[in-house]
């Protein structure tokens, strides 16, 4: 994006909220380049998973691998540690 593009962050939320809109709540949760995939079983986080990643086919979108993460029971976002028991 050009420099001088002052909406360049909710350009770019706008933009993953309409490609992530049937998936964001119900499977995921996302926030700028973050996304976060959850489940209450491994098999839901799975599906959940894969869904995201048909999801991001579809609308051409790509994760950095290596700025991934899977399977986590706890994780620290936005100054918040989220676990199984909650924030």
């Amino acid at each position: 994006m050009p420099f001088d593009l002052k909406n360049a962050f909710l350009t770019f939320q706008r933009m993953i909220n309409k490609g992530l809109k049937r998936l964001i709540k119900n499977n995921c949760f996302v926030y700028m380049d973050n996304i976060i995939v959850y489940g209450k079983t491994i098999e839901e986080y799975n599906r959940n998973l894969r869904l995201l990643f048909e999801r991001l086919r579809q609308v051409e979108l790509k994760l950095q691998s290596d700025k991934c993460e899977y399977l986590k029971l706890e994780l620290e976002y936005l100054g918040h540690v989220i676990s199984e028991r909650g924030i």
